[in-house]
């Protein structure tokens, strides 16, 4: 079974002999495009807004949406602390709605103009746990979504680092030998991008991931002042199913499941010389 694992991942990062085109990959296409949105407007933003930076954890999703698909993301956020929280779609996005609600799923705010870029500034008067809505309210044809969490004093990483780091992973992808078979896993309700902003020798695990039955791919990629970026796939009882702890900056793990139903992904930054945005991809 190592073996064949061993061969899979050799298999998925042959090189073609020139660097793929990202937009070669169809999949990878649509989501340079919404990232690039994102990218794009979280750094406007903080040219703008003084103090501002990623909120720690995971703080930057990504998805394939179907026209009226809506995914959530939970995570908590301190009384009194002003947080900026901003979605995008790709071009063939029209109309992005976002939403913040309490626990009990009381809508708190909401941006649901005609747009494809949705922005909220949030300010809690208690800390709690709340729930970020991502709707693609109206597209020309299902469209990649994402979405980003900043806060006051937050995670500073320059424009640069984003788009190197989603450059890379998206490269990656597309030199791959079945990239034209190459899929993110769409999975209601759940993101198929998951980043953060790591410092060295720190991690983040994302919990109760659904993987499809059979081959998936994960896929990791950090930017430029990481040097060693690492991927674990555990089970929901904690048990380590298989690492890519290798020196490089983009981990591969190709797990065959054979009916599983919730699984863990850590994330870490093994190495940097300062804070770097580290993201994962579910892929099949």
């Amino acid at each position: 079974m190592k073996g064949i694992f061993i061969a899979l991942v050799c298999v998925f990062l042959l090189a073609l002999p020139v660097m793929a085109d990202i937009n070669s990959w169809a999949p990878g296409k649509y989501m340079k495009q919404a990232m690039d949105r994102i990218v794009l407007n979280s750094g406007l933003v903080g040219l703008v807004v003084d103090n501002v930076g990623y909120m720690p954890g995971i703080s930057i999703m990504g998805s394939l949406f179907d026209v009226g698909e809506e995914i959530s993301w939970s995570a908590e956020f301190q009384a009194g602390t002003s947080y900026l929280i901003m979605a995008a779609g790709d071009d063939d996005a029209t109309d992005v709605d976002l939403t913040i609600s309490d626990s009990k799923g009381n809508t708190i705010q909401e941006d649901t103009q005609t747009d494809a870029n949705p922005l909220l500034e949030f300010t809690p008067t208690k800390t709690a746990y709340y729930r970020i809505t991502v709707k693609l309210y109206d597209a020309t044809a299902s469209s990649f979504c994402s979405l980003v969490l900043m806060q006051e004093n937050g995670v500073n990483l320059d424009l640069d680092q984003l788009t190197t780091c989603v450059d890379i992973g998206l490269e990656t992808a597309a030199q791959s030998s079945f990239a034209d078979d190459l899929a993110f896993i769409d999975t209601p309700n759940q993101w198929a991008l998951y980043g953060a902003p790591l410092g060295s020798g720190e991690s983040v695990t994302v919990t109760n991931v659904h993987l499809v039955d059979g081959l998936n791919i994960l896929l990791g990629a950090a930017d430029e002042n990481c040097s060693d970026a690492d991927l674990i796939l555990y089970d929901r009882n904690d048990t380590q199913l298989q690492a890519d702890t290798q020196s490089d900056k983009v981990p591969v793990l190709v797990y065959e499941n054979d009916g599983g139903d919730k699984f863990q992904v850590e994330i870490k930054n093994y190495g940097s010389t300062q804070p770097s945005l580290v993201i994962a991809m579910l892929l099949w």
